[in-house]
């Protein structure tokens, strides 16, 4: 029996037609890959999208930040909708239209967030899944960065099971998600190995039963990272490239020197802001010098290898607003026109530069969808009643992957 696919996705995808860019951006071989994180909460989940993100969004001030699939509603209270209903072909839809915007764009992969299918996914593992089931998936290859808080429990980042436990969740993991290191579909660095992030490896250190501190770390991770090397190699993925990262990285380095790990990384990088806004076009100079430079990337250990962390947007204004308690002030200004361009080809030009401590040769970008946080690259919504998506720091990410060149 033919499917008719629901009158909200026709009128959503109906003004996209014709948008998409047409020119070879990865035709210089030789260029980092372009990596973007995605968290993917903005799909229509009644406790994710509609409780949580459209609160955030919800002041007039903030819907340009909307991503381009919602609409107004005109009702005050709730002023912001999105697939209500929680239909899956609306995400099926939507994440095969965000698989020709970033992959005209040049982007070469996204690292998504991985919710475990064993634990249900929280909603926040269905475009996802929408992507392994895209007719267009060979358009960008993905990423996994696991969160390590996560493991031997659900959603809420509070310890709730014994080492053990943690390990027999930690292995159940390791297996569910090696069939995907396998896919032709996963991106490769180094010569073949699948790029595997690894967020909070600290506080999966300190689930397992290592010790806790500044200066620790345990024999319980070192033999889990083993694990997850051994499960890899016998299902024929290889030996994965494993980048520990965390919000700002202030841990991760220490994990790579001594628990197994190959690299650093960071999620979010936002140093260096103020409580009155720091200018976006100072936001390179501060990673390279407080990250990259500092001492959780090179400044103690010049041999570490990193995944450049780079950003989109640095303000959580909106979560600030709502939730003081929980989200501090500082932030950085919004991106001018040509900044994020600008940002993008210097963060390129350090890691080509720098081969030796960039083997895996990427950037990573923060990120494509977390729009109330500050960091999105997806096109948001335009004014009604066109709609017309607005693409400019797509656009801008486009042009600096186009026009790259080797240095």
């Amino acid at each position: 029996m033919k499917h008719t696919l629901p009158l909200i996705t026709v009128l959503l995808l109906s003004p996209l037609a014709g948008l998409h860019a047409t020119e070879d951006s990865k035709a210089i071989t030789n260029r980092p890959l372009v990596g973007v994180i995605r968290w993917d909460g903005y799909n229509g989940s009644p406790a994710v999208t509609h409780k949580q993100e459209m609160g955030y969004l919800k002041p007039e001030q903030w819907h340009v930040r909307a991503p381009w699939f919602f609409r107004k509603t005109g009702n005050p209270e709730r002023p912001l909708e999105f697939n209500p209903n929680y239909d899956k072909k609306i995400i099926q839809q939507i994440t095969d239209e965000e698989i020709k915007y970033a992959a005209d764009a040049g982007i070469d992969y996204w690292a998504f967030c991985y919710y475990a299918k064993y634990k249900g996914g929280w909603q926040l593992r269905d475009n996802f899944e929408a992507y392994l089931a895209s007719p267009f998936k060979g358009r960008i290859k993905s990423s996994l960065i696991l969160l390590g808080e996560h493991v031997g429990k659900g959603l809420s980042p509070a310890a709730s099971s014994a080492p053990d436990a943690i390990r027999k969740d930690w292995e159940k993991l390791v297996n569910e998600i090696v069939p995907f290191l396998c896919d032709a579909s996963y991106q490769k660095v180094c010569g073949g190995r699948p790029l595997l992030y690894l967020m909070q490896p600290d506080a999966l250190s300190k689930n397992l039963g290592d010790p806790t501190g500044k200066n620790t770390a345990g024999a319980q991770l070192r033999a889990a990272i083993a694990y997850l090397r051994e499960r890899s190699q016998a299902a024929g993925a290889g030996d994965p490239y494993i980048v520990g990262m965390n919000s700002c990285g202030i841990w991760s380095a220490l994990y790579v020197d001594k628990a197994g790990l190959n690299a650093v990384s960071a999620y979010r990088p936002a140093v260096g802001g103020t409580d009155e806004g720091t200018p976006y076009a100072q936001l390179w100079d501060n990673i390279r010098d407080k990250f990259i430079n500092g001492p959780v990337g090179l400044g103690s250990n010049p041999k570490r290898e990193l995944v450049v962390p780079l950003m989109s947007g640095a303000s959580h204004e909106p979560r600030h607003e709502l939730h003081p308690e929980k989200f501090g002030a500082q932030h950085y200004r919004e991106p001018v026109p040509g900044a994020f361009k600008a940002h993008v080809l210097a963060g390129l030009d350090w890691v080509f530069a720098h081969q030796k401590n960039c083997p895996a040769q990427s950037v990573l970008i923060y990120a494509w969808n977390e729009h109330s946080e500050g960091g999105f690259i997806c096109p948001t919504m335009g004014a009604p009643p066109d709609y017309k998506p607005n693409t400019r720091l797509l656009d801008e990410l486009a042009a600096a992957i186009r026009e790259w060149k080797p240095k």
